[in-house]
């Protein structure tokens, strides 16, 4: 039994796949539920025959260089992110029917400067 739903955790890790290959592996990395997922999974299957639990949230690390940091806020603002109520956390925020990324430009009524999770009833 998964415990997120499997739409949640195929998009999210669509997105880390998408992260991955935008930023590579000298400079960024993944850490919490992805990362343990991605240690122990091989290993789970063999053990109990099924898959180890997915994650439904990205947690990255990455250098603090400038330069990286002001390409990594760029790159991710290209896909949608926007920053979050902590200057470290930011926020992918998608209508579940039809994948259409929400923003403030577009939805500002439900889209503030805090908004981490955003249930799709707001929205209809």
């Amino acid at each position: 039994m998964a415990l997120y739903e499997p739409e949640e955790t195929d998009i999210s890790l669509r997105y880390l796949l998408m992260l991955a290959k935008e930023f590579g592996c000298k400079d960024f990395g993944i850490m919490g539920g992805w990362a343990t997922f991605f240690l122990v999974d091989t290993g789970f299957r063999e053990a109990t025959g099924n898959e180890y639990l997915r994650s439904r949230d990205i947690d990255v690390f990455i250098s603090s260089s400038a330069g990286f940091v002001e390409r990594f806020k760029s790159g991710i603002a290209g896909l949608g992110f926007f920053p979050g109520a902590y200057r470290f956390r930011y926020s992918l925020v998608l209508k579940r029917d039809s994948g259409v990324i929400l923003n403030r430009i577009n939805h500002p009524q439900v889209i503030s400067q805090d908004t981490t999770l955003m249930p799709d009833s707001v929205l209809s």
